[in-house]
């Protein structure tokens, strides 16, 4: 399914921050510009693609499909069809799983499928519909808890590896800036227009048409924030990683005064440094990493928050492994007290990076000892 540029990645940019600028530039201080609306996530933009572009519904009906029922099955919310692509056990996380520890060489990925295949289910949903769910089947508990440990392997090893982390933020950062210099499709409301015609112009929305903007502003002389940015790009030189938070507490504790202090002050923090290192501010890339929503990234989420979820809660509660007893009797992995992940589920993991692009090793420590002094003094 065609999606936004660099997929996933530009879903996770800080709009909000995005959006002040935009409010601000150019404008007197009591004035406000239009909010300008998000890109839309991946799921939306194939809904999009799937019903309203007159080539694609054409191709559809041709063959008696409805466009309607795709873009439900897409979205996991067809009524009759099973979800197989937004749930815990479903066949985009089995297909990306194995794939990945394939192409990196690691064996966290490593899913036993057949096992898994043979032993699923397919029963009546709680709730008074005719669809079906998937369930499986109590001897294969043990082929799903290591599924979802791999897999929070994986994005500990892989996917949140502090130098795929590093680039993908430099990334985010370029984007941000080209949306606030107007140089790049402006509006959720654009790109879904765009999506929604027989026109080329979203097909040339790929990595493609980021790629040449990075490769322009590295040489750009009036834009030294951007410039540095793209040129760490283009050359493939990841930033260093000068400091580093990663914590896990225990039925949502409350986070380490370092943690705490790191993701309250440290945006104040970076002037100061900025001044102190000569580093200019736009060398120095920070983030609070945020944890993954219930059950949809990795297991380790404390069950408790469910409550919190309200609506979307209820659907993520849905979307969790459940399997089927002996007895017959159908119960949630997580809850299964006999389970690993019942209790590994009451973890909280945290995470705070802090990046400086362009320096060396030396340099780099000299930070590190800053921002040690400095939290150490609280």
């Amino acid at each position: 399914m065609k999606g936004l540029p660099y997929s996933h990645l530009m879903e996770r940019i800080d709009w909000d921050s995005a959006q002040k600028y935009i409010t601000k530039k150019g404008q007197d201080k009591e004035e406000v510009v239009a909010a300008r609306k998000e890109y839309p996530k991946h799921d939306k933009l194939g809904e999009i693609v799937i019903t309203r572009r007159r080539d694609i519904r054409e191709k559809l009906k041709d063959g008696d499909i409805d466009p309607r029922d795709i873009a439900a099955l897409v979205k996991g919310q067809h009524q009759s069809i099973l979800n197989l692509l937004n749930a815990s056990l479903d066949v985009d996380r089995l297909d990306y799983l194995v794939r990945d520890s394939f192409n990196t060489g690691l064996p966290y990925g490593k899913v036993d499928l057949d096992y898994i295949v043979n032993n699923l289910e397919l029963i009546d949903q709680e709730e008074e519909t005719d669809q079906k769910e998937i369930v499986i089947r109590a001897k294969a508990k043990s082929s799903i808890e290591h599924m979802l440990m791999g897999r929070y392997f994986m994005f500990n090893t892989v996917y949140m590896h502090k130098t795929v982390f590093a680039f993908e933020e430099m990334i985010r950062r370029i984007i941000r800036r080209l949306w606030e210099k107007g140089e790049i499709y402006g509006s959720g409301q654009e790109i879904e227009q765009m999506a929604s015609e027989d026109s080329k112009r979203f097909l040339d929305f790929h990595d493609g048409y980021l790629d040449q903007r990075i490769d322009k502003h590295a040489d750009n002389k009036r834009d030294k924030k951007l410039a540095v940015l793209c040129t760490a790009i283009k050359l493939r030189q990841p930033p260093k990683l000068v400091y580093e938070v990663s914590e896990l507490t225990l039925d949502g504790n409350n986070p380490s005064q370092e943690y705490t202090l790191l993701t309250t002050s440290f945006k104040d923090k970076v002037k100061e440094l900025a001044s102190e290192t000569q580093i200019p501010e736009e060398r120095w890339l920070f983030n609070d990493i945020k944890t993954p929503e219930f059950e949809k990234l990795h297991p380790f989420v404390s069950l408790a928050e469910a409550a919190a979820f309200k609506d979307s809660g209820e659907q993520q509660l849905r979307e969790l492994v459940k399997v089927k007893k002996s007895s017959g009797k159908i119960e949630r992995l997580l809850m299964d007290k006999s389970s690993i992940l019942h209790y590994m589920s009451r973890l909280k993991p945290r995470l705070y990076r802090v990046y400086v692009t362009a320096i060396n090793d030396a340099k780099a420590n000299e930070i590190t000892a800053k921002i040690q002094e400095w939290l150490q003094r609280g």
